[in-house]
């Protein structure tokens, strides 16, 4: 199951391929999810750190202008500093997980590039965000801007973007709303390592697995890794054991699950994207906390990832049974997060 460093390399290098090759004129590689291009993002700028080839961080730079322009900058406006997410426009929507789940690429931006124009667009973002807060760290997932409803109020789960901004900013208002994201977290959390949610398209309640999985449990170890709180790391280690019981033999995380621990859906029942989001976890529950546990399930995921990468390039996503055969079904976000997470492994446990 040892992956050695020159294949893990040349699997990155394949995949940044096909991102470079679907980069449109506008800079986007979504364009309609405009969290997809934040993520792109972080992967760009991923192997900047470890190769600092040129043309990726300008790539990037291309992507954030993107987004930049869709902000709202009416002062007068109820959606001043938000983000347009195309995605939703045409319902009268506006998104707020689009735009807290695109902003830690906007902030890794400045972080490279220390360009203002990137941290201040984010800042009016995070504050736009903070100013239409459903209760302390939640907000609708999706926002009606005609009734100035929040459909699916879920806790902010993204990037540990509000931590992200405290770092650069030392503003102590993002530090508290993140503080009262992972107080949200933890306190909904089951004993087993679930959190469940109803999600507003089908009004039905079931346990997060998968991505749900990474978009809470990776602002809850970021938690830990920064105020080092010891009553952080018991749901810290259910959900990285949520993970390794969610892992299939191949390495692969599992899809959506029903309460009655049957699968929902119409796919294959794994998901690439998340074995890529889970990688990035497990990879800091072994560093944290020495579990080989977590060691063995990191190999397991990269393993996974790199045996099924596609002729053109592409990370695996998943399958989809349609026309009486299985049809395999991609998303651009298995390949950007894959990528993130193939760097995190050559950086922090590669030889």
């Amino acid at each position: 199951m040892e992956i050695e460093k020159g294949r893990i390399i040349e699997a990155i290098e394949r995949a940044k391929e096909w991102v470079f090759s679907i980069q449109k004129e506008n800079g986007s590689f979504h364009g309609d999810f405009i969290w997809h291009d934040g993520e792109a993002i972080r992967a760009l700028i991923s192997i900047y750190r470890r190769t600092k080839e040129k043309d990726l961080i300008e790539r990037a730079k291309k992507c954030g202008d993107f987004i930049l322009s869709l902000q709202y900058l009416d002062e007068k406006s109820p959606l001043f500093g938000a983000y347009e997410t195309p995605a939703y426009t045409s319902k009268k929507q506006i998104a707020p997980s689009d735009i807290f789940e695109s902003l830690s690429g906007i902030i890794e931006l400045y972080e490279e590039t220390k360009e203002r124009k990137y941290i201040e667009s984010a800042k009016l973002a995070g504050d736009w965000i903070i100013k239409n807060l459903y209760s302390p760290g939640v907000i609708g997932q999706v926002l009606d801007i005609e009734k100035w409803e929040h459909l699916n109020p879920l806790p902010i789960h993204d990037d540990a973007s509000f931590l992200m901004l405290y770092r650069q900013t030392s503003e102590e208002k993002y530090l508290n709303t993140f503080f009262d994201q992972i107080k949200y977290i933890v306190e909904n959390q089951d004993l087993n390592g679930n959190w469940y949610s109803s999600h507003y398209f089908y009004k039905e309640i079931k346990p997060l697995s998968g991505r749900g999985l990474y978009w809470f449990g990776y602002p809850l170890i970021e938690a830990y890794k920064f105020f080092k709180y010891k009553w952080l790391i018991p749901p810290a280690v259910r959900v990285l054991d949520k993970i390794l019981k969610s892992q299939l033999y191949d390495g692969s995380i599992i899809s959506g699950i029903k309460t009655d621990g049957t699968y929902d859906g119409k796919s294959e029942g794994i998901d690439g994207t998340a074995t890529g989001m889970c990688l990035i976890i497990l990879i800091d529950g072994y560093l944290l906390f020495e579990d080989e546990r977590y060691l063995n399930g990191a190999k397991k995921c990269l393993n996974f990832i790199i045996e099924n990468q596609l002729s053109d390039g592409q990370f695996y996503h998943s399958k989809l049974f349609k026309n009486n055969k299985w049809e395999i079904f991609q998303r651009d976000i298995s390949t950007f997060f894959g990528i993130i997470a193939l760097e995190k492994f050559l950086k922090e446990l590669s030889i």
